[in-house]
């Protein structure tokens, strides 16, 4: 899977983890093709959105495994051609949803409500600025300005003083 497919390698995992057998996060390196700190990374951002996942222990390593009844409300379509995802979800807020959807930088597109889609521009603008650099004049414009004023010593301003 491509490096920064962040969507279509969680989506993935949510497809591993709904089937019946629990998941062990080494399993989900290799089958995802990624490192296993990614694989912890994901897991844990699915479940600050709001997933029901969890681990349980078998020994020393932990399987996860999708809460039981939730696949059966929630189906986990494979993605479309292109890694595309369609995603219909009924929440009572929408705080968790738009903070995982900002994880997915630029490649998301919010369609409905017009809410959530403004609320997500809004957010991704107030970001923008505050990380974009301060604005300093054009170099060209500077030096134009130094150039028709000339300086006590410079040649031009000697020319003139004779």
């Amino acid at each position: 899977m491509p490096r920064g497919d962040q969507l279509g390698r969680q989506w993935r995992l949510l497809q591993f983890l709904g089937r019946p057998e629990r998941l062990a996060v080494e399993d989900a390196s290799r089958q995802l093709g990624c490192a296993v700190r990614t694989v912890w990374r994901d897991l844990t951002v699915l479940q600050a959105a709001g997933f029901p996942i969890y681990d349980e222990r078998d020994g020393r390593r932990g399987l996860w495994k999708v809460e039981p009844g939730f696949r059966d409300r929630v189906p986990i379509p494979p993605l479309a051609s292109g890694g595309k995802l369609e995603m219909r979800l009924t929440v009572a807020d929408t705080l968790e949803v738009r903070r995982w959807l900002m994880g997915f930088g630029a490649w998301v597109q919010v369609l409905a409500p017009p809410a959530l889609r403004e609320a997500i521009r809004h957010e991704a603008a107030a970001l923008a600025l505050a990380l974009a650099p301060a604005r300093k004049p054009p170099a060209r414009a500077a030096a134009k300005s130094a150039r028709a004023t000339p300086g006590p010593g410079s040649p031009q301003a000697l020319g003139r003083a004779r």
